[in-house]
């Protein structure tokens, strides 16, 4: 399984649930920014762990991470800062698309990232002498075999989006938005 699936797989019903409660959000909301934000995150991780500097640092940073399982919004935010060398360029790109705050926006991709780095952590203490080239090597495979839209914007659990995901994700999100539940 590549990263982006263990990542996908940690996401799955409660996490984001959780994200969503901590955001004040529906689930709905936060999957559709979830769908945009993952793959923008995880191809940026992968861009940055390209200069063996940076996939060191990570490495390293993954150390605070190992065992973690809660979703921590302030430390995700952080990692995102490191992750985008301090840019919201991608926050304001996701939250357009989405149609969402800038705010809440930062707050999903922060939580986001928390996950990612629990994933990563979680990898590093399984991998006995996992380093900074299996780091290096396990994002430069990111997204290349996975439909991480799919995998986030499923709503019936058969692990792809269609069109009867499309119709029962825009109810929710109509209700959610005129309707209010």
């Amino acid at each position: 399984m590549d990263i982006s699936n263990m990542i996908l797989a940690n996401l799955k019903g409660k996490a984001l649930e959780q994200i969503a409660a901590q955001v004040g959000w529906d689930n709905a909301a936060t999957k559709a920014i979830a769908a945009k934000a993952l793959p923008m995150i995880l191809g940026q991780l992968s861009k940055n762990t390209e200069s063996e500097k940076w996939a060191e640092d990570l490495n390293n940073a993954l150390n605070s991470h190992l065992g973690e399982s809660k979703i921590d919004i302030a430390d995700g935010k952080n990692i995102l800062g490191h992750i985008f060398g301090g840019s919201d360029k991608a926050i304001a790109e996701v939250a357009k698309a989405s149609g969402q705050s800038k705010e809440e926006t930062s707050g999903v991709m922060g939580a986001l990232s928390s996950v990612i780095m629990e994933t990563l952590g979680d990898q590093k203490k399984a991998a006995s002498g996992f380093g900074t080239g299996d780091l290096m090597k396990m994002l430069s495979w990111v997204g290349k075999d996975s439909d991480i839209l799919g995998m986030v914007m499923d709503q019936d659990g058969d692990g792809d989006f269609d069109k009867n995901d499309a119709m029962k994700f825009g109810m929710g999100w109509i209700k959610s938005k005129f309707l209010g539940k």
